[in-house]
């Protein structure tokens, strides 16, 4: 089969585009031909490991800044100051895209135009995968996000959001032949607001990139706490700072590293920034950039703990990379992930929202070293059969199979 990949943005290393670059890389092993489409591509940030066995096509590339006048005004995920840009771009995307391409698979938002472009043309099956529904349902993480905005920006946003959901609603979805998500909760809320059935395919752990190795020795260090992702707000990054703080006050010492991709939301980086020096926390939490793959991993090893306090959240590909690397996890309950994880059991799980509970999470795995080593190895014990690499891209392809035999 000729198969087209679309990930709208590659600009950064994170979980969507690890798991649709894994998921084209074993399509090519097993034989066939496999384009990935970006409306947005920076070879250097975007997994080169992985990209550069790959074709890679994109409409814009890393010397577009994205700072120019040009794509302040018509940047295809700025959506809502212009909610027909997205739709511009797609058109745009469509012409790089091989007419002998016998289904479209997009990854994420922002890629519902460019199937029912291509759909629209070709008549050939697409498929789309939604880790998170669109803003303008209100749920998951864009629960409580309006209450946030001034009187003006809400009614901005209401009425673009609008606009967009019943464009989405009443033509982009007829574009999509069927849904893929990462968890059961999603495929509710997929049948609850879109009427629609969708496929849960839990992501991938690549146990061969990430792999365990003793730990450093804990005496005379501070306990080491990571947490890493792209920065949203959901990712509720204060929460771990807070926590922080409680355990500093406790006479706890340790040393937290927040790290990802910033400029994402440069705002809420320095947000979290003026809330670490007002807590007096500059000398216990470091902020870090993005990761290349080799110091993920690395700071991975290095870590004693590692936290994923998303609030709704769909999954957090890191977290079973953090096990496999032999670091013990703390996940909040509400984040995708949570899904298939035992509290006590494969991890330590807490309620969202809650610094406290996460600073006596963070304090039970300081003073068990060996709770922190059985929940690593129960986990992969018990997990890892279900988020193999094998697994996840087989599942995927038995869905396009199915969708290119049907249609």
């Amino acid at each position: 089969m000729n198969i087209g990949i679309l990930i709208a943005q590659m600009i950064t290393s994170g979980g969507t585009q690890r798991t649709a670059l894994q998921v084209a890389e074993y399509l090519q092993q097993k034989g066939h031909q496999v384009t990935v489409y970006a409306y947005w591509y920076d070879r250097e940030r975007c997994y080169p490991d992985i990209t550069h066995n790959l074709n890679v096509r994109s409409v814009l590339n890393e010397s577009c800044s994205p700072s120019s006048i040009v794509l302040r005004l018509l940047h295809p995920f700025q959506n809502r100051p212009l909610p027909l840009a997205r739709l511009y771009w797609a058109f745009t995307l469509l012409e790089k895209i091989d007419p002998r391409t016998d289904i479209l698979y997009g990854w994420d938002l922002n890629t519902q135009e460019a199937l029912w472009a291509f759909k629209r043309r070709t008549g050939k099956p697409t498929l789309w995968c939604c880790p998170d529904l669109p803003p303008y349902f209100r749920v998951g993480y864009m629960e409580g996000f309006y209450d946030t905005l001034s009187p003006v920006k809400r009614l901005r946003f209401l009425v673009t959001d609008t606009f967009n959901k019943a464009v989405d609603h009443y033509v982009y979805m007829r574009g999509v032949d069927d849904i893929v998500v990462h968890v059961t909760k999603n495929a509710n809320l997929v049948r609850q607001l879109l009427g629609r059935s969708a496929h849960v395919i839990y992501p991938a752990v690549d146990t061969c990139r990430f792999t365990p190795r003793p730990k450093p020795p804990r005496t005379g260090r501070p306990f080491r706490v990571a947490s890493i992702a792209v920065f949203y707000r959901y990712r509720r990054f204060e929460d771990l700072i807070r926590a922080a703080s409680i355990l500093k006050n406790r006479g706890r010492t340790l040393e937290v590293t927040i790290g990802g991709y910033q400029e994402s939301d440069p705002a809420y980086a320095a947000e979290l920034k003026v809330l670490a020096h007002s807590l007096g926390l500059n000398d216990t939490i470091h902020f870090h950039g993005a990761y290349s793959e080799p110091e993920l991993r690395e700071m991975l090893y290095r870590t004693d703990v590692f936290v994923w306090c998303n609030h709704n959240q769909s999954w957090g590909t890191i977290v079973p990379e953090a096990i496999a690397c032999g670091t013990p996890v703390i996940v909040s309950r509400t984040s995708g992930v949570s899904e298939i994880l035992e509290d006590g059991r494969h991890g330590l799980i807490i309620p969202p929202l809650d610094p406290p509970a996460l600073a006596d999470a963070i304090e039970r795995l300081m003073d068990d070293p060996e709770l922190a080593q059985r929940l690593v190895s129960q986990a992969v014990a018990e997990v890892f059969p279900q988020v193999t690499l094998e697994r996840h891209c087989c599942r995927n392809l038995e869905v396009i199979e199915r969708m290119v035999k049907l249609l």
